[in-house]
């Protein structure tokens, strides 16, 4: 049996609400301009967050609130 990382662990209490739309507009422009990511405008969060792997089955996982959160110690005190 194979174990989840912690990263794709689902976080049971996250809600789209928890994830800044800033970051992830940050983050498209600097992909863009680096690396030659093509936008498609506009954009969904759910759409990008599922396209790179950080939501599943409409759930957000730890590292899309880590890599996107609002308050990421919110859920991760550690973090």
């Amino acid at each position: 049996r194979q174990k989840l990382r912690f990263d794709n662990k689902i976080c049971a209490n996250a809600t789209l609400e928890d994830i800044d739309e800033n970051k992830i507009r940050k983050f498209l422009e600097k992909a863009s301009a680096e690396r030659g990511l093509e936008l498609s405008s506009p954009w969904k969060v759910e759409e990008v967050l599922e396209r790179l792997g950080l939501m599943q089955k409409n759930q957000l996982t730890n590292a899309a609130l880590l890599l996107f959160g609002k308050t990421p110690q919110q859920f991760f005190p550690q973090a």
